[in-house]
């Protein structure tokens, strides 16, 4: 119940999918808020996944 209360859009939803993008069409330049949820335990990679984002 705690963690709904912390992270109501992330809690609960399907895992996200990244796709390419057509390149011929050009998107707004903006700014996108991207929040990085850590299990706690230590993963190899995984802070190299997050500097690739």
């Amino acid at each position: 119940d705690e963690i709904v209360k912390l992270l109501p859009f992330l809690f609960g939803q399907l895992s996200a999918s990244l796709v390419p993008a057509d390149s011929s069409k050009s998107l707004p330049h903006r700014k996108l808020k991207i929040g990085v949820v850590l299990s706690g335990d230590q993963a190899p990679g995984g802070h190299n996944v997050i500097s690739g984002i």
